[in-house]
């Protein structure tokens, strides 16, 4: 079983298993033929939380990790306390890739580079760097410099920087850190749902509810669909869906579903998942269409490989 859910046959990535289908079930019994892994995998990675949440995480992650790695972060603990006072002397100046300024007025200042010498009170020579968007420095000209006493090591400039960007950017983080929140909730859901797969029953659903939501994908509204349905039992539950792709849940005058017997509440419409399911005229499901399923599991590596392209970046300055 655990082989042929995990490697579903490639064309089309359709699976079928006619010694499962062939098997009468009821209705409301469970799925005829077993869930393919990949489905399985793909679902705490699918939803319209999780798009919205990779894209914050990727883009958001993205600059988050360019602008943050640019940024003088330490100096605020570096520089506590009384430091000794010197004097230095620039070694070079030069004009970085990078600029800083209102977006709103256009006018953009470029930071610049500025490579200085200094001694220490036992007359050790120590080499360091910061950034300034003021281009006055030049080779050869004098400048006041502050050290750690214990860390002479540590050394700025008044009035310069330790790196390109102050600490203010790091407010940029709050988009990844949605982007996580959103990841999350939409992967404890989905988990949910690869429970219910497995382990659901069959029910038909009746669309009762349809309601806008604040959310969009592609310029499209995200939708809150709610169904009916009745268990095994008789008892009748609801069960939601979020999608902005609502056609395929409104095509049919009650649309399939599976469901947890030991909650119910727990439902996964089956036209809300990555792919397409195929039922014979009894309900049974004849094979699972899963080519959107390996679609899904793009989304976390795009996310996270633009976060990884922002860290490298950031380290080349």
């Amino acid at each position: 079983y655990v082989m042929s859910a995990c490697f579903p046959p490639l064309p089309g990535f359709a699976w079928r298993n006619k010694r499962y289908s062939d098997r009468p079930t009821l209705k409301t019994g469970r799925p005829s033929i077993p869930v393919p892994g990949l489905l399985l995998l793909s679902l705490p990675f699918s939803g319209a939380l999780a798009v919205i949440g990779w894209l914050f995480l990727g883009i958001g992650g993205l600059l988050g990790m360019l602008f943050v790695g640019m940024a003088d972060l330490t100096s605020w603990y570096e520089f506590r306390g009384e430091l000794a006072q010197t004097q230095g002397m620039v070694i070079r100046t030069e004009r970085t890739n990078i600029s800083e300024g209102s977006s709103g007025s256009g006018q953009h200042a470029p930071i610049y580079r500025v490579f200085y010498e200094y001694r220490d009170a036992t007359n050790t020579r120590y080499a360091r760097e910061c950034y300034t968007q003021n281009s006055r420095f030049t080779a050869g000209d004098l400048l006041p410099v502050e050290y750690r006493a214990d860390r002479p090591t540590l050394a700025r400039v008044p009035g310069t920087r330790q790196s390109p960007f102050p600490a203010l950017v790091a407010f940029v983080l709050i988009f990844p850190l949605i982007g996580i929140i959103l990841v999350a909730l939409e992967f404890k859901q989905g988990l949910q749902r690869a429970r219910v797969l497995r382990l659901g029953r069959f029910a038909r659903g009746r669309l009762v509810e349809r309601q806008a939501t604040s959310t969009k994908i592609n310029n499209q509204p995200v939708y809150r669909l709610i169904f009916e349905f009745e268990d095994e039992r008789g008892a009748t539950h609801r069960a939601e869906a979020r999608t902005h792709k609502t056609a395929a849940l409104m095509d049919d005058r009650e649309e399939r579903l599976l469901y947890d017997p030991a909650n119910p509440t727990r439902a996964v419409l089956l036209d809300s998942l990555p792919g397409r399911v195929v039922t014979d005229e009894r309900g049974n499901v004849t094979a699972w269409h899963i080519s959107a399923a390996p679609l899904a599991l793009l989304l976390p590596v795009i996310g996270i490989g633009s976060m990884l392209a922002g860290f490298l970046i950031a380290r080349m300055f």
